[in-house]
């Protein structure tokens, strides 16, 4: 099989492009499986983790709404205000609900379900236990003890202040008495201990602080002993009025005095504040256990982000391994074949220039040139070996032929010049030609001969110009044959280049895809700083798909300067093969030269034909009109004259031809 230049790089390429797109195909594969763990990790277990935090603030959100409003509450406005708190808190929940139930289809974890069906069905029960207490929280029931003194206690104190007062009212505008002033001391007292009594009622009542208690007991045991001293001893002393009031007084008082204990105890009960107590015993114990399933779920929802993020620190490993891999693998086969290929081309090239260049300069003496493969530069050896070989043999025909020519020119020029002695004696002895009539008969019978001689030589040397002229443009269409060599060369070199070009090409396609993993690793590394601290793992497995996408843009820049390396050698190679084709074209132009020569030969050639043709006509007619010379001795001679320097320019001619021939001959020979 042939493989030509084109085809071993279209091979090269072939197997790095293969290389390169099963490296896509592998680092695509390893991101999307990637994307779908992250897409697991931010949409399924982060967003897991993130409702059960919303469902805790709104549960907080909810308890502080019911904590407000169990402290606010009288106030209409802020009553109102609180109660809104608490419903935008559970629709919060309810919503954070209903997206659990949409990620539950994704979930992989059984015991995750059954928590969320409990936690639906617990926050139920806590939604109930809060409206539970916000109803009670403001109203009579809440606070037993509160009721009973607003309703019994307080009712009856008050009847007993009035009593006890309007006795001290009246008392005071009767005679001022030793007896009377102790009674008035002892109903002061009586009014005084029992108020402050009533004070610490509502202030034990309001705390719980058992001081209050303790307060209320030393002052009603004086408002005890200040009763049963006027009882025992100072009833006499009231007025009707006063007596009556007394005896209302008393009748009240004994309704109201076994009411302070039952408030104490009803206010030192734990559930003396039913809705404190069912909002520590209900709602709390619940809130607790909804906290407790969603504290569960977000340790299995810690365990499988590990797991995710594991198996995406083995992907990332994964595709980073495959990607050092394959590209070593491209860098190896690609700088193997650039060397390769390079070196072969350049040692082929050189033997090819250098022969070229040997031909340019007229030597054609070297050995063929050794073919190598069966590409294009095999065949442009096999051309210049036979460009070579015919252009040997055409010199060497052309520098016999015209030694040949030089030596037939050479007997033309001697028998010139012996024509012109002739013609000299001649001329000297035209005074004789009366004497020597049957001499210059005999010499002109000579001259003719001569003279055909010459022109059979002249026709010969003729012949002889003509088949050189042949040659030289047989040789003049080998030179464009090489030129068209040359060319050819040229633009397989040329080719070579732009076939390089196409690798850049393709390293931009993989330098777009290292751009591609970089902004893709940017764009992980944004997500993970959106995710906090739980994206801090996956940051760094961003940066390091960053780095190696970086990596890879050096690598690929790195080919390129190796490429770039031999488009400059491949364009160094085109620029010695145009000056090869210039020698070559000079070759064609002194060709052409050599050609105008051997034309100029050839008609000076024809003009000396002519002449000695002439000469040999001359001669014969003088042959024949010998008897005439006498009677025409002096045209005789005019014509002698002519002819001596007709056969002078011949001569001079002749020599220029003989020496013009020699020298292009040797020049001819020189080369071979």
């Amino acid at each position: 099989m042939k493989l030509t230049i084109g085809k071993k790089l279209g091979l090269s390429f072939g197997i790095i492009l293969l290389l390169m797109t099963t490296s896509a195909i592998v680092t695509y594969s390893l991101i999307v499986e990637n994307e779908q763990i992250q897409n697991k990790v931010v949409n399924l277990r982060m967003k897991t983790v993130l409702l059960g935090k919303d469902v805790i603030n709104g549960m907080n959100q909810s308890l502080a709404g019911l904590r407000g409003y169990m402290i606010l509450g009288d106030d209409s406005k802020k009553a109102t205000a609180m109660k809104n708190t608490r419903n935008m808190a559970w629709e919060s929940i309810e919503s954070s609900i209903k997206e659990y139930d949409i990620l539950a289809s994704s979930w992989t974890v059984p015991a995750n379900v059954r928590r969320l069906k409990d936690i639906k069905s617990e926050l139920d029960a806590f939604k109930n236990a809060q409206q539970e207490i916000e109803d009670i929280s403001h109203t009579d029931d809440n606070i037993a003890s509160y009721k009973l003194l607003l309703t019994d206690a307080a009712p009856r104190a008050s009847q007993m202040l009035t009593h006890i007062t309007a006795i001290i009212d009246e008392e005071g505008q009767l005679k001022a008495t030793k007896e009377r002033k102790s009674l008035l001391k002892n109903l002061a007292d009586t009014r005084g201990s029992f108020a402050v009594g009533l004070a610490n009622i509502r202030a034990y009542l309001l705390s719980g602080d058992e001081v209050f208690k303790t307060n209320f007991e030393v002052k009603w045991r004086i408002n005890e002993q200040r009763v049963n001293s006027i009882n025992n001893s100072q009833v006499s002393l009231f007025n009707a009025s006063q007596l009556q009031s007394w005896q209302a007084f008393n009748s009240v008082r004994d309704e109201f005095k076994n009411l302070p204990e039952q408030m104490f105890t009803l206010r030192s009960s734990e559930d003396w504040n039913k809705a404190n107590y069912w909002l520590g015993t209900k709602a709390a114990p619940i809130a607790s256990k909804i906290l407790s399933l969603l504290s569960e779920m977000k340790v299995s929802q810690d365990k499988l982000l590990a797991n995710d993020i594991e198996e995406s620190l083995n992907l990332a490993a994964t595709l980073k391994s495959t990607l050092i891999f394959i590209t070593l693998i491209s860098l190896v086969i690609g700088i193997g074949c650039s060397v390769l290929f390079s070196r072969d081309l350049l040692l082929r090239l050189n033997s090819i220039l250098t022969r070229a260049k040997h031909i340019a300069d007229g030597d054609m003496t070297g050995k063929p040139l050794t073919v190598k493969g069966k590409d294009e530069l095999a065949d442009l050896t096999v051309s210049i070996n036979q460009m070579s070989t015919s252009l040997f043999n055409l010199v060497k025909k052309t520098a016999d032929s015209m030694t040949e020519a030089s030596k037939g020119t050479t007997e033309i020029l001697v028998a010139n010049q012996e024509m012109a002695s002739g013609v000299n004696e001649q001329t000297a002895q035209i005074e004789q030609i009366s004497a020597a009539i049957e001499e210059l008969s005999n010499s002109s019978i000579e001259v003719a001969n001569n003279c055909v001689n010459a022109s059979d030589s002249s026709t010969a040397a003729l012949d002889l110009a003509r088949s050189g002229g042949e040659i030289v443009q047989k040789t003049l269409s080998q030179m464009m044959m090489i030129k068209g060599a040359f060319d050819s060369g040229t633009t397989a070199v040329t080719s070579l280049s732009a076939q390089s070009k196409q690798i850049e090409d393709i390293l931009n396609v993989i330098k777009g895809i290292a751009d591609q993993t970089n902004l893709l690793a940017l764009n992980a590394a944004i997500e993970a700083a959106r995710a906090g601290d739980k994206g801090r793992g996956f940051s760094v497995v961003a940066d390091e798909v960053r780095q190696l996408a970086a990596r890879t843009t050096a690598a690929t820049t790195e080919v390129e300067g190796a490429i770039e390396s031999m488009r400059q050698e491949t364009k160094n190679a085109v620029t010695m093969m145009l000056d090869g084709s210039v020698k070559v074209e000079q070759g064609v132009d002194m060709t052409h030269d050599s050609a105008s020569s051997l034309s100029e030969i050839i008609s000076s050639v024809d003009d000396i034909v002519a002449q000695i043709q002439t000469i040999a006509a001359t001669a014969e007619e003088q042959s024949m009109t010998t008897a005439e010379v006498a009677k025409n001795t002096e045209n005789v001679s005019t014509v002698s004259h002519q002819v001596e320097r007709g056969i002078s320019n011949v001569v001079e001619l002749s020599s220029a031809v003989t020496q013009t021939t020699e020298v292009k001959a040797k020049e001819l020979l020189a080369m071979v």
